[in-house]
């Protein structure tokens, strides 16, 4: 039976003053993400648009010189549903714009193949929270409750009947401790 793998790797720590580059923890973060999954025969690597991203993509280049990169503009930074408690953190438009968007990324990159292969996407905390939540088949209003570390992996495997599992999430044992970062506010566009 082919599998479809898809690693989501959210970007590195990355300077909010600074057009959201990454930091120099980002990019070691970054560096060990991608030698995390060195080891992995990659058919292509999806990115966000943002230049936290971009920059951490670079990392995964080095380490997969001749892998496709395609950026998409649908895996940029979202808020996909209304937040519990904070109903007036963004407006109703925004969220309903944001919640298509994840929705079109999910349904191009989510979906069964004929012949195994494994995919990186490198995103956002919120999208990849949103995206662990749409693969249980789970409330996506759940997403909020999730944590996520830059850098982190998560693993998700598509059965070729369409059945999702998801196999680690946040994973970040490639990380020292002292390299596990998150967005200062939990809930913070990240």
């Amino acid at each position: 039976m082919p599998l479809h793998t898809l690693y989501l790797v959210r970007h590195g720590q990355y300077d909010e003053q600074d057009d959201g580059g990454l930091t120099k923890t980002g990019r070691i973060q970054a560096d060990l993400a991608a030698r995390a999954l060195a080891h992995v025969r990659v058919g292509t690597i999806y990115t966000s648009t943002l230049r936290r991203a971009l920059e951490t993509t670079e990392a995964f280049k080095k380490r997969f010189p001749k892998v496709p990169v395609k950026p998409m503009h649908l895996l940029r930074e979202a808020i996909p549903t209304a937040i519990p408690r904070m109903p007036d953190y963004a407006p109703r438009q925004r969220i309903r714009a944001d919640r298509a968007r994840a929705e079109a990324a999910f349904e191009k990159l989510f979906r069964p193949v004929r012949r195994s292969r494994v995919d990186v996407v490198i995103a956002h905390g919120n999208l990849i929270r949103f995206f662990a939540c749409r693969a249980l088949e789970i409330e996506p209003v759940t997403w909020v409750k999730l944590g996520s570390t830059h850098c982190s992996i998560t693993e998700v495997v598509i059965e070729s009947n369409g059945y999702m599992r998801l196999r680690t999430f946040n994973e970040t044992h490639h990380l020292p401790k002292k390299l596990r970062t998150v967005s200062l506010a939990v809930l913070k566009q990240d």
